[in-house]
């Protein structure tokens, strides 16, 4: 008990489902984080590729 106390909460999360049958659960979830993870990192690098590339906005009024 010692032992699983002293794991991290991922390697604990791993022994559990591991020992309830459930180890295909990770694969799937590993798979969806990835995913997140990828569509986060397009999000962001698109939203600075917009800031970059917009056409600044004037203010000043004509005259």
């Amino acid at each position: 008990m010692a032992g699983f106390m002293d794991k991290t909460p991922g390697e604990k999360k791993r022994a559990l489902l591991s020992t309830l049958g459930l180890a295909e659960l990770l694969e799937f979830r590993d798979t969806l984080v990835k995913a997140a993870n990828a569509a986060k990192h397009a999000a962001d690098n698109a939203r600075g590729w917009q800031m970059q590339n917009s056409c600044p906005c004037e203010t000043s009024a004509q005259e």
